[in-house]
């Protein structure tokens, strides 16, 4: 029979706050990219004569966690700023204009990508009269083969920047731990371990960062 090994751990938090903080906003990241390349993948694969709820949901979905990244939050903006800082011209030019398709077009109603005319109607048959008044918008999504594909490029560029960046910090935590006291890990590793606490819809506001001790 086999005995269950149990393998002892300790937050690097208590240790390197520096580092878990920097390392904390790339893995953070890096979900979001995968969801996004994802979804773009998804978009690829679909058939022609795909309804357009599908397109939409995908679509939309892939720019709102791509611009999450880069957005204001809890995240550190010295990473953020490192994983865009030095872009090819191409691929910086297509990383704005998704920022500004979520800013200016899904998350807010700003830009040319949604028109709307109030039309009144009129009857093409005698008495001429006027039949109804109606709307008329139209909305484009900038969903095309050239949009996807240089998106699909920029996700991937940020993706493999992220992934080398989560590398080298990790690096860099992992020397700093080993020159701790290795007793005082293994003590640390004793004591009772916290626990992630599944929050519910009423916490939607509150913030992951403890409010600091007056």
């Amino acid at each position: 029979m086999k005995q269950e090994v149990v393998i002892p751990y300790v937050l690097l938090a208590d240790f390197s706050p520096e580092h878990n903080d920097k390392l904390i906003t790339i893995a953070g990241i890096l979900n979001d990219l995968d969801t996004t390349i994802k979804c773009l993948e998804r978009l690829k694969s679909l058939k022609s004569g795909t309804d357009q709820t599908t397109l939409d949901s995908y679509w939309t979905t892939a720019i709102v966690m791509y611009a999450r990244c880069f957005a204001s939050g809890d995240r550190r903006r010295d990473i953020i700023n490192t994983l865009k800082d030095g872009l090819e011209p191409t691929t910086e030019t297509w990383h704005n204009n998704i920022i500004n398709l979520r800013n200016k077009h899904i998350a807010h109603s700003e830009n040319i990508f949604e028109q709307t005319q109030i039309m009144i109607w009129l009857s093409p048959f005698k008495p001429r009269q006027v039949t109804s008044i109606a709307p008329f918008t139209l909305r484009h999504d900038a969903l095309n083969i050239e949009t996807l594909e240089q998106f699909s490029k920029v996700a991937r560029t940020m993706h493999t920047r992220a992934v080398d960046l989560m590398t080298a910090i990790s690096n860099e935590a992992l020397a700093a731990v080993r020159k701790l006291p290795i007793q005082k890990l293994y003590r640390k590793a004793k004591e009772p371990r916290p626990r992630f606490e599944l929050p519910t819809i009423d916490d939607v506001t509150k913030t992951r960062k403890p409010k600091p001790k007056p």
